[in-house]
């Protein structure tokens, strides 16, 4: 076998990620790559480039991941053109019987991690570049394939209905959810007020800036400058943190920036003087 697929196993009633023999023999390589990153770029840069030419319709880590590695260099036009072939790769091993017949990619299947992953790379560039309809099929792919969602595809679907103000849709998915994260507790808040629930926006910002002050500190700053701890790969920041808000202004800063009557709304219903 020269490609990757994707076959129900019967067993188990679930969907599995299946590869040739040297997809498996070089895995030690790929996240040998990957610890690089931080180390010996140059070294970790000369691996993915090995392991492409080695899997070039096979290895979807190494191009999603190399592809990131690039976007956070600066270098995105190419990171994201690695990401497209892989996007590319994984809908080629989705056969028709699965649309068919859809089911479970579970997550706890480490050879399913790469096509999970790759849906949610691919989601991610979507949404950078203001593609929200893909963005949003390719995050409900994921969520329906793994519903327990160690991905956390449901905070990105908030952000994707605040996005395009699609405000019945981000209620209704708050409502499904047990824990809706910053997406959806501080997008209640915008979304109320967008929504002309001002009293509700109000009590929620209130309660938010006990809570996380820094998040609204953050959107309020005239100056957004990246915290010398903050690792974006890493795709969590400790709650409450500067890290945290940061990176909460930077996936949504489009949204504030062309909402100014919501940011004069948040000036003018701060608690003090420290938010």
């Amino acid at each position: 076998m020269s490609k990757i697929e994707l076959t129900f196993d019967s067993r188990f009633n679930e969907w599995i990620m299946s590869y040739p023999a040297n997809w498996y023999e070089t895995r030690e390589l790929f996240y040998d790559a990957l610890e690089l990153e931080n180390i010996d770029e140059k070294e970790s840069v000369k691996i993915y480039k090995r392991l492409l030419k080695i899997l070039p319709t096979c290895d979807l880590d190494s191009y999603t991941h190399y592809g990131d590695f690039l976007k956070n260099k600066k270098r995105i036009f190419e990171g994201k053109s690695l990401i497209s072939r892989a996007l590319v790769l994984a809908k080629c091993a989705v056969p028709e019987a699965y649309y068919l017949n859809p089911g479970s990619i579970n997550w706890l299947d480490l050879d399913n991690r790469p096509l999970l992953r790759t849906f949610k790379f691919a989601a991610l560039d979507y949404e950078d570049d203001g593609f929200y309809n893909e963005a949003e099929n390719l995050y409900n792919f994921i969520l329906k394939a793994n519903p327990n969602d160690h991905q956390g595809i449901r905070f990105l679907l908030s952000s994707i209905y605040l996005k395009q103000e699609n405000f019945e849709s981000f209620y209704q998915h708050c409502d499904q959810q047990e824990f809706i994260g910053i997406d959806g507790s501080f997008g209640l808040i915008f979304a109320d007020f967008k929504t002309n629930k001002i009293e509700s926006a109000k009590e929620r910002l209130s309660v938010y800036l006990a809570d996380k002050p820094l998040i609204v500190k953050e959107i309020l700053s005239n100056k957004h400058i990246k915290p010398d701890t903050l690792d974006f790969r890493l795709g969590m920041q400790d709650p409450g943190s500067v890290e945290e808000a940061y990176n909460y202004y930077q996936q949504m800063c489009d949204l504030w920036k062309s909402n100014p009557e919501f940011i004069k709304f948040l000036r003018s219903n701060k608690v003090g003087k420290s938010a």
